[in-house]
């Protein structure tokens, strides 16, 4: 039988799952926003010390936000919705851009607290060795988030 001669699959449920998209991402960003919060507010008031690792997860926090501050538009745009229901159609390329946009955020977000928690163990290293080993898995860290990062604007076209 000629493929070309089947009947077209019916259309996907009408499902909007935008809700959940921002209740789910809402609630962990609000968590993660109050653990911040409580590290930087132990660090300054009883330790009375900032270090790297605090600036670290600070910027990633920003990011988060920011990155937050994107998803809620890209949900008004169709994010969530099979595109054959987003009305106008218009909506679908911004909500695509939109996404995009949060994509690269992430990546940063996620690098800044990976090296967060690397300096924060590089304090704790007994050894000069050890502490060699986390600065070495640190560099590859960033170093194959900027590849990924590179990748995202080869991608988009950028580069």
């Amino acid at each position: 039988m000629d493929p070309a001669s089947l009947p077209p699959p019916p259309p996907p449920p009408d499902v909007n799952r935008g809700p959940e998209i921002l209740a789910v991402t809402g609630t962990l960003v609000a968590a993660t926003l109050c653990v911040v919060l409580l590290r930087l507010w132990v660090r300054l008031r009883l330790v009375r010390q900032l270090g790297w690792d605090d600036f670290f997860v600070a910027a990633a926090m920003a990011l988060l936000l920011a990155e937050m501050m994107v998803i809620v538009p890209e949900v008004r745009y169709g994010a969530g919705r099979h595109r054959q229901y987003i009305q106008p159609p218009e909506h679908i390329p911004i909500g695509l851009h939109l996404n995009f946009a949060t994509q690269p955020m992430c990546l940063v977000a996620l690098t800044l607290t990976k090296v967060s928690v690397g300096v924060f163990l590089v304090r704790l290293a007994p050894t000069r060795n050890y502490r060699v080993f986390i600065h070495a898995i640190i560099a590859f860290t960033v170093l194959s988030s900027t590849a990924g990062f590179c990748k995202l604007l080869e991608i988009s076209g950028w580069l």
